[in-house]
């Protein structure tokens, strides 16, 4: 059985003269499918080989009721391991005030990739709220709360790993583990906690790197 974690990788060029953005990753939240797409700047090494130095970014908000965008001011660093670089990108929606539909990266550690090297792009989703309230600029924070009437609770998803399997639930974006999940959501008894989720998915796109 294929796994879409590991068996489905694109392919991206890394070169100075290339027409325009090439898509990154492509995804859903909030009921809204959107794509980011990204400009490279790099500095040849070898003929096959260069350093990164920065990337420009875009976020096009195709079908759906919520524009999102990239958190303002983030600075993200570029790691790399067995020969997989990741870069992580922090989202919010647009109506919480301090997101922005195009960002510019400056990478201070440069990593020297060559043809052949993967690169993955992860997506995180922070809470519209740095409070946690879960109404912000008059728009319901849906991706991190229920809500029934005047009643709020934290959401709890499951969260796929890389293996495709699906790890214990939590409560997004606050970390609370299995074990405390009753007392944020008393009305989950026993095994029921077993059909929540999943979340936290199309978080990633994954390439096979050609510098030219």
């Amino acid at each position: 059985m294929s796994n879409q974690f590991t068996d489905y990788w694109g392919t991206l060029q890394l070169n100075n003269d290339l027409r325009g953005g090439q898509l990154l990753l492509a995804s859903q939240l909030y009921d809204t499918h959107f794509s980011i797409f990204g400009s490279f700047t790099i500095t040849k090494t070898e003929e096959n080989s260069c350093f990164i130095e920065g990337v420009k970014l875009q976020i096009i908000n195709f079908k759906g009721p919520t524009q999102l965008g990239f958190v303002e001011n983030q600075t993200q660093k570029l790691s790399k391991e067995d020969k997989i670089i990741r870069l992580n990108l922090d989202l919010k929606a647009i109506s919480s005030g301090n997101a922005v539909s195009t960002l510019n990266l400056n990478f201070d550690n440069k990593i020297n990739c060559s043809t052949g090297d993967g690169i993955e792009f992860i997506r995180n989703l922070l809470p519209m709220s740095t409070t946690n309230e879960p109404i912000v600029n008059g728009v319901f924070d849906s991706e991190f709360y229920y809500r029934d009437g005047l009643r709020y609770a934290s959401k709890i998803v499951r969260e796929f790993n890389d293996s495709g399997e699906i790890d214990n639930p939590i409560a997004n974006g606050q970390n609370i583990q299995i074990g405390n999940i009753t007392a944020n959501a008393p009305w989950l008894k026993g095994d029921e906690v077993g059909f929540l989720g999943p979340g936290k998915l199309c978080r990633k796109g994954q390439f096979n790197i050609i510098v030219n």
